[in-house]
């Protein structure tokens, strides 16, 4: 709701941590995160102004820390990376734009938008839990433009260590039928992606 205050104190514990870590809860939380971009892309606000997109990615950090926070008994909130708002969620907000303007318009994609966003998951571990669902949503959608560019980029970080991120994802490949045709389709996922 609009009265959302992302300073409100999350007084992170065990409890809490591990409820957030479930893979489904984080899955509500990031769809809620990527509702919440494409509203303020339309109203074009900018992520440091928006509380409810802040205290969402506090949920999700939260969440994502919670075997640390279980393990060192913690009860402090896990800090956001810097880069996190500055520069990672303006990145992803650009990606998004870029997929309204190539789907209504037939714009071409920068390789270095997608390409700078994927390589700051190997700092930025939230931002790491937005890209895999971000790469799910492109799945789903069957937005093959964008898949060919970013899955010769996804690290092993992501693609091996992640049971839930390329169970969902392969369950979408396995209802792609004439997408299979499309030879550097292939290469992509076969020769880049899970080689």
């Amino acid at each position: 709701s609009s009265g959302i205050n992302a300073e409100w104190p999350l007084r992170p514990g065990s409890d809490t941590a591990i409820i957030l870590a479930d893979p489904y809860v984080l899955n509500v939380f990031c769809m809620e995160v990527f509702s919440c971009l494409q509203s303020m892309i339309e109203k074009e606000n900018l992520p440091r102004n928006e509380e409810k997109l802040h205290f969402l990615l506090k949920f999700i950090n939260l969440g994502i820390n919670a075997w640390s926070i279980v393990n060192d008994d913690s009860t402090d909130e896990p800090k956001l990376h810097k880069a996190t708002l500055k520069e990672n969620i303006p990145l992803l907000m650009i990606c998004l734009v870029e997929d309204v303007m190539h789907h209504e318009m037939g714009s071409k994609y920068r390789d270095n938008v997608i390409s700078n966003l994927v390589s700051s998951t190997s700092k930025d571990t939230l931002i790491k839990t937005l890209v895999m669902h971000y790469v799910l949503t492109l799945a789903q959608n069957r937005n093959m433009e964008r898949l060919k560019m970013v899955l010769p980029l996804i690290p092993d970080s992501i693609s091996t260590l992640d049971e839930v991120f390329m169970h969902v994802l392969v369950s979408y490949f396995l209802q792609y039928t004439t997408e299979w045709k499309q030879a550097d389709f292939c290469k992509a996922v076969f020769s880049s992606f899970l080689n």
